[in-house]
């Protein structure tokens, strides 16, 4: 019995959650990425919340994906995984809000892609789709020089344009 508590109480202290008033394109945000099965990828933030929000001023719906630097592996290895990872959770998100009639009301989503590098991270690019589906990546370009001249990695706050 004690260790069932144990449990509980670990899992509980080390997880992530969604914020606390969720509207609904962040509800099926989060909906999205459990049903995709990658929900592992969110990344949950320094307040220990998922990364389903808005930004400052932003009017686009944030979502934040982290993934592990693999032995070997390029930083284009790592964008495209990425990327592939975006993709099928906005094509099933896009559907949601379709069938819910709420797109006419949708802003656009930011996808921020953030590295994992033996506990520590990095914010490698930022992918904005608009409404209408149109994509624009923002690099991170300070990390990509990282990545092709050095093995040595510098923590980055956000990415610089």
């Amino acid at each position: 019995m004690k260790s069932i508590f144990f449990f509980l109480l670990f899992s509980s202290y080390f997880s992530c959650s969604l914020l606390n008033d969720p509207d609904f394109y962040m509800r099926k945000a989060f909906e999205t990425t459990r049903e995709t099965q990658l929900e592992d990828k969110l990344y949950c933030d320094r307040n220990d919340k998922y990364m389903i929000y808005y930004y400052k001023d932003s009017k686009y719906l944030q979502i934040g994906l982290v993934d592990k630097l693999q032995k070997k592996e390029n930083y284009g290895d790592v964008i495209k995984r990425l990327q592939e990872d975006s993709a099928i959770i906005y094509d099933v998100f896009k559907q949601k809000i379709i069938v819910s009639n709420r797109a006419n009301n949708f802003n656009g989503v930011e996808f921020r892609h953030y590295l994992d590098i033996d506990d520590t991270v990095f914010m490698l690019n930022k992918l904005v789709v608009d409404p209408d589906g149109e994509v624009q990546m923002l690099i991170n370009s300070q990390l990509r020089e990282l990545f092709n001249n050095s093995n040595t990695f510098y923590y980055t706050d956000d990415i610089k344009y």
